[in-house]
């Protein structure tokens, strides 16, 4: 193959022989100079290299080779002539149709890059997506079975015909046209069988293709000479010249078509009689302009692509007069110095400074004569809006449910390749069992939308909880990125009219977690928080305003319950207030299907007691033996009397081994024997474990140890009083401390 790379032209040979790659020089023709060279060392696929063609992706140029004796592909780096680089190679297995590949040819289809290779031991034919040179990836393969002519295909040229892209194969059997316009579903489309004089395909070894006048045509050298096949209708290719009885083409093994001087050759390798090269004439040239076929651009790494109906003659492209329009600037071509141009494509690698200055690019302008074919045709002025190519795969942004119309609508992340969908692998899912779209009416297929339709029946079955489940590859993208495996996506359900209404609230005193639950699934992005509030019963205004919760979740399987976590002074607010009530403004919350919710004020909130009893006051009387434990609050019947322990001065003593204790509403009274009052002493403390009580709303007390205060039992005695006349003070003085909370000064008088 012959390829532009920088200022020069180079020849890329695959020498069998050699097991290898030849890279020359024609910068010069009249002197050819070899540049570098490749060969098969064992970690390159080379052996037997037969076939090449290059191609160009990203910012570089690149060969693929087909390596009969390695079963396989070879890609090749040769952005720097100089320096061939193996970049991936892609050998046969029992997936794909390599087994002693001969010939490759690579097509530009929709934003990919595709290697078409025909494989004469597999009687078939692989393409491999090159898109990505360092990670070939086999797409699709073709077999004979006797309905097709791949029987020991050997030869293979791809062309683009507008409506659709095809692959012409020469065969043991005659000629089989492939359409190939996706490439992951090869559709063989029309056959050339050897027809005697008419046809004369026995054997066809080379093929290639060419436009003349107007129209495609391929040529294909046989063992009896060669033979023009016009593909202007590629589901009825008709053979239009044959040259079998001059015996100077006998045995034609390989051929190549090209122009010169207004008309259209082929020049035909011939072994016989010691080898020769005969120019064929094949008749008038291409009088039709090219057309630019699409504009995509590749955000990944800033490239814009422009891929035309035919091959260029890059050497006359005036790049000046091809302009990107972007969001807020504009670029030419010759302001862009990161370019390749190959065949029919022409591509542009942008700096991270033109990017930022274009925006996205919206269309892309050519004036008249702005490029050539390589029939010298000028492609009139052109106007032609970008697409924007990816790789990544579409998703699922959301899937709704209308339990009113049975409707069901599955958005997606980007446009869809409709006519790729395959309805029986995506199901929507009740408890009992699921409808696939295939057995759903499928209404509307367009953009990014798939909708359909549920029968009452199945409206029936499937229920208000449905569940979408997609397989891989069902959908996808017009890039042909399949979506990933989907298994049991909750879809939102839609109640048309109705809207949502408080079902519940509850408040734990104790941890400050409020609950709001509503009757159905809420717009998350629809919550006004500012419009809620809770307040004392009576009050109309003030309270805690739910916007300044800061910690606020909406429950994400249900989408009905919100969550709010209290500050400390926020919990202090609401467990001062005598009986808590929720008040909800019109519009602070709405449904999936946007019906927001009325005003609904003084709603009650369940008070939860999350706060654990504590010890109020723990006494002891020496002189009985009496301890007395005081709680916070009354306790629940569930003591474990041996998580209390006193421990004394000589000796502890469990509860749990006082046989005479009792519990009566927040205090528990035990009297300790003879031993245990003597193993304590007088000064003690008192220590619980966790759990050991609770209240009655089952919170249980966190461990705690805490002074026993000593009371003697002995009551308190007048030591003296006295009383001043002047300043009215009176003194009254007791032989011990009082207990400051158990004075009744109304039982003393003077």
């Amino acid at each position: 193959d012959v390829i532009r790379i920088g200022s020069g032209t180079y020849a890329v040979v695959a020498s069998p022989n050699d097991n290898g790659l030849q890279v020359i020089n024609l910068t010069r023709p009249a002197d050819p100079a070899p540049v570098a060279s490749l060969t098969d060392d064992g970690r390159v696929a080379l052996a037997g290299a037969y076939d090449v063609d290059t191609f160009a992706a990203g910012l570089g140029t690149y060969a693929v080779v087909a390596s009969p004796s390695d079963d396989g592909l070879q890609v090749i780096n040769l952005t720097r002539p100089a320096d061939p680089a193996p970049v991936a190679g892609l050998t046969d297995n029992q997936t794909t149709a390599l087994d002693g590949a001969v010939a490759v040819d690579v097509i530009r289809i929709g934003s990919g890059t595709y290697a078409v290779v025909a494989s004469p031991n597999d009687n078939g034919l692989q393409i491999v997506n090159l898109t990505r040179p360092a990670d070939p990836a086999p797409v699709a393969g073709l077999a004979d079975d006797g309905t097709v002519h791949l029987g020991g295909a050997r030869a293979v040229a791809a062309l683009d015909l507008g409506l659709g892209t095809y692959a012409v194969v020469a065969s043991d059997d005659g000629l089989q046209v492939v359409e190939v316009t996706d490439p992951a579903d090869p559709v063989p489309v029309a056959r050339v069988p050897d027809g005697g004089a008419d046809t004369a395909l026995r054997d066809a070894s080379a093929v290639d293709t060419f436009m003349m006048d107007g129209g495609a045509y391929a040529v294909v050298a046989t063992a009896d000479g060669i033979v023009v096949v016009d593909l202007a209708d590629p589901a009825g290719p008709v053979p239009v010249g044959v040259a079998q009885n001059d015996p100077a083409l006998r045995g034609a093994s390989a051929l190549k078509a090209f122009h010169t001087a207004g008309r259209v050759y082929a020049a035909v390798a011939v072994p016989e009689g010691g080898g020769a090269i005969r120019i064929v004439s094949l008749g008038e040239l291409d009088t039709v302009p090219p057309a630019l076929s699409s504009a995509a651009w590749m955000p990944a790494n800033r490239t814009i692509s422009l891929v035309f109906s035919e091959p260029l003659d890059h050497a006359a492209t005036i790049y000046p007069e091809i302009t990107i329009l972007g969001e807020s600037a504009n670029l030419t071509l010759a302001d862009i110095s990161l370019r390749t141009a190959a065949g029919g494509a022409i591509e542009a690698n942008l700096s991270l400074a033109q990017e930022a200055a274009l925006g996205v690019p919206g269309t892309v302008q050519l004036s008249e004569g702005a490029v050539r074919d390589i029939s010298g045709n000028p492609i009139p002025p052109t106007s032609l809006a970008v697409t924007l190519d990816d790789f990544v795969p579409p998703a699922i942004s959301s899937a709704i449910y209308e339990l009113g119309t049975g409707l069901l609508t599955i958005s997606f992340s980007e446009p869809l390749n409709h006519t790729a969908t395959i309805y029986r692998d995506i199901a929507v899912a009740g408890p009992v069992h699921r409808y696939t779209l295939e057995e759903i009416s499928v209404g509307t297929a367009l953009g990014t939308t798939i909708e359909a339709t549920l029968d009452a029946a199945q409206v029936e079955v499937v229920g208000s909880a449905p569940v979408l489940y997609v397989v891989e590859g069902a959908v996808r993208d017009i890039w042909d990125n399949p979506i990933g495996l989907v298994g049991g996506l909750a879809v939102t359900v839609l109640d048309p009219g109705d809207a949502p209404v408080l079902a519940s609230s509850s408040y734990n005193t104790g941890t400050g977690v409020l609950n709001i639950t509503f009757s159905e699934p809420l717009n998350g992005t629809a919550i006004h928080y500012g419009r809620m509030a809770v307040r004392d019963a009576g009050q109309s205004s003030g309270g805690l305003i739910l916007d300044s919760v800061t910690s606020r979740t909406l429950d994400a399987d249900s989408a009905t319950m919100m969550t709010l976590t209290l500050s400390t002074a926020q919990r202090q607010m609401i467990n001062d207030m005598a009986t808590p009530q929720l008040d909800i403004g019109a519009g602070a919350v709405a449904d999936a299907a946007g019906n927001g919710i009325s005003t609904a004020p003084d709603l009650d909130i369940a008070v939860v007691d999350g706060i654990p009893p504590t010890v109020s006051l723990a006494s002891y009387e020496p002189g009985t033996g009496i301890i007395r434990i005081t709680f916070s609050e009354p306790l629940g019947p569930v003591i474990t009397y041996s998580g209390m322990v006193l421990a004394g001065e000589s000796g502890s003593a469990a509860l749990d081994d006082v046989s005479a204790r009792a519990h009566s509403a927040e205090t528990i009274t035990a009297t300790l024997n003879a031993a245990q009052r003597t193993a304590v002493g007088d000064t003690m403390t008192l220590s619980i474990s966790e759990g050991a009580v609770a209240d009655a709303a089952g919170n249980g007390i966190l461990q705690a140890t805490v002074t026993v205060a000593a009371n003697d039992g002995i009551p308190p005695a007048l030591v003296s009083s006295s009383y001043n006349t002047g300043t009215g003070i009176l003194v009254i003085t007791f032989s011990e401390p009082l207990n400051g909370t158990a004075i009744h000064y109304g039982r003393m008088a003077v």
